[in-house]
């Protein structure tokens, strides 16, 4: 049988490395030999990548086993032989040929899972799965994942066959959440009572049509870009709120605020039906926007040239626009073209200039040395006695 060759195959100790395995045929016997070692009961970590592996090896005399990473095969079949690894925190399964995850309930303190870019339409134990902490089962066919997971923070479903969100409601840990490119039409209002603590939200790709009002005082980042949404927001109270995103959608209104946000830096709207009327109902609300993009709207296509100073005259504050760097020289011609159309601004300036001049002029006064009062200086006291 051939040999495997690896510089940290050769120490067969509690760090076993199989991360390369070099052989013409009989790789799987090659890493049940090696597994079978007088070592293997006190191993914790094995790693084999990209070796055309078929079948999981036999891993009955690995049972300290906590790290498995088989990704880049050609895995098949069910996952019934991970019963003799019952200790396992980690099992990374990428890029594969599974259909099922059959066999994962024997793994109660499984807390990092990823198996992407696979097959998986069969996921049925991944309820038993309650230590789970990371969830990866990106790009495969699941319509449904049932999920019982208290402590999961960090799941990542995007492109798969999701069509609701009800399953977020066993999830209260969660804080972020990928579920991108799948065939939702709506998104549960309950969310924010089921997952309080989401950070990000990415619902891009999806078919969704309208947004709940959400109240997630600790989301950071909100994606739904490329769905069919005609109008955006109000969106509830989302008072951490930094980065929007809804790109490529029908979206001809915007809420009076788009939502409780007043944090938000970046608002990404291009490639919508807006109108020029619109802009103004969020830009004018969010005195922190840095980033802006509105190209590819009806506002910019009936402005034209115009179309740049008229958002910065809205948002001096911008930072960048459509993608561009906003210059000083276009900042300050848009407060100068503000102050020109503010009929108080002018008014507001006047008043300043005569406050600051008597101001100036009493302390001027305050500062010279007292004149001595002859005869001569003295004023009328007129009214009194």
């Amino acid at each position: 049988m051939p040999k495997a060759s690896s510089s940290a195959a050769e120490d067969l100790g509690p760090g076993l490395r199989a991360e390369r395995l070099w052989s013409l045929d009989g790789l799987t016997g090659v890493l049940e030999e090696l597994i079978g070692g007088d070592s293997a009961a006190e191993l914790v970590r094995l790693e084999v990548r990209m070796e055309g592996l078929e079948r999981l090896p036999a891993l009955a005399q690995a049972p300290q086993l906590r790290v498995l990473i088989l990704s880049g095969n050609k895995l098949t079949g069910d996952l019934e032989m991970l019963r003799h690894c019952p200790l396992l925190e980690e099992l990374g399964l990428c890029q594969n040929a599974l259909t099922t995850l059959k066999g994962l309930r024997h793994l109660p303190r499984l807390s990092v899972l990823k198996a992407t870019m696979n097959e998986i339409s069969g996921a049925e134990d991944l309820a038993q799965l309650k230590e789970l902490r990371v969830l990866d089962l990106s790009k495969n066919r699941l319509a449904s994942v049932p999920l019982k997971a208290p402590g999961l923070a960090k799941l990542v479903l995007y492109r798969n066959g999701l069509s609701s969100t009800q399953f977020l409601q066993h999830l209260p840990s969660l804080t972020e959440l990928d579920l991108g490119r799948n065939k939702l039409s709506e998104v549960d209002p309950q969310i924010s009572e089921w997952c309080p603590l989401l950070l990000k939200v990415f619902l891009y790709e999806n078919r969704l049509a309208s947004l709940p009002e959400l109240r997630l005082p600790l989301l950071t980042d909100l994606w739904v870009d490329n769905n069919e949404l005609q109008s955006l927001g109000p969106l509830g109270f989302l008072p951490s709120l930094e980065r929007l995103q809804a790109k490529n959608n029908q979206i001809r209104t915007l809420a009076s605020p788009i939502a409780a946000c007043p944090l938000l830096q970046t608002l990404e709207l291009a490639f919508n039906q807006l109108p020029p009327v619109e802009p103004p109902k969020a830009v004018l609300l969010l005195p922190r926007l840095k980033r802006l993009q509105l190209n590819d709207n009806p506002a910019a296509a009936e402005l034209m040239e115009g179309y740049r100073p008229w958002v910065l005259r809205m948002a001096p504050q911008l930072e960048e626009l459509d993608n561009e760097t906003v210059s000083e020289t276009e900042r300050l011609s848009a407060l100068v073209a503000q102050a020109a159309a503010d009929p108080y601004l002018p008014h507001q300036l006047a008043w300043a200039r005569v406050s600051c001049s008597d101001a100036l002029a009493s302390s001027h006064k305050a500062a010279s040395p007292a004149a001595p009062e002859g005869p001569e200086l003295r004023r009328p006291r007129s009214g009194l006695l």
